[in-house]
């Protein structure tokens, strides 16, 4: 899914997006070390959660995500594009829940996988949250949003072997995963998109 900056930025970005494992919100790209709180400076924010416990966080740069990016094959981005909802969808979906008030808004915008629709409070698996943030606020649009393990595996198992490499090659290069998240194990997900 792309980003667009007519996405609205409202608000302070709430706790289920701070960082866990250290603090308030995310200073710096986990990739280059970027600071995040430059003058329309734009990131993403992700956590990675088993059994309702964050276990992993991230929060990166437009530039790093775009370099990622640029490592997928033609074939693995036309079938993340054909995997997600239009963006005019998912709008239309989520419009009543935009509309509401920001105490309301930001776990009713994570609480229905965005692929399956499937209820976060009845996975049995795991899911991922992903954010869209500038400085301290927080984009609605097509963001925030959940996906279900079973739909992250799902499009992690369409990427092509040429994307499946390059992208485990960008983690490598930049940090380690703890193991319980490894990225060659296929029944275990980890998508930064």
């Amino acid at each position: 899914m792309s980003i667009k900056k007519e996405d609205a930025f409202e608000g302070d970005i709430p706790e289920q997006f701070h960082q866990r494992f250290g603090g308030d919100y995310f200073s710096h790209c986990s990739f280059c070390a970027k600071e995040l709180f430059n003058e329309n400076s734009s990131y993403m924010v992700n956590k990675i959660y088993r059994q309702n416990e964050c276990v992993y966080e991230i929060a990166y740069c437009l530039e790093c995500s775009q370099k990622m990016k640029e490592t997928f094959s033609e074939e693995s981005l036309e079938d993340i594009i054909a995997f997600f909802p239009t963006e005019d969808e998912l709008k239309e979906r989520r419009m009543s829940i935009i509309l509401l008030g920001k105490e309301d808004k930001n776990e009713k915008l994570t609480q229905d996988c965005v692929i399956c629709e499937e209820k976060k409070n009845t996975l049995q698996e795991g899911y991922h949250e992903y954010a869209y943030c500038e400085n301290d606020k927080l984009g609605y649009g097509i963001y925030p949003y959940m996906m279900c393990e079973s739909c992250i595996l799902l499009l992690y198992n369409t990427l092509s072997e040429e994307t499946l490499q390059a992208y485990h090659g960008f983690f490598e290069t930049h940090f380690g995963l703890p193991p319980e998240l490894n990225l060659k194990d296929e029944k275990v997900s980890v998508l930064f998109l």
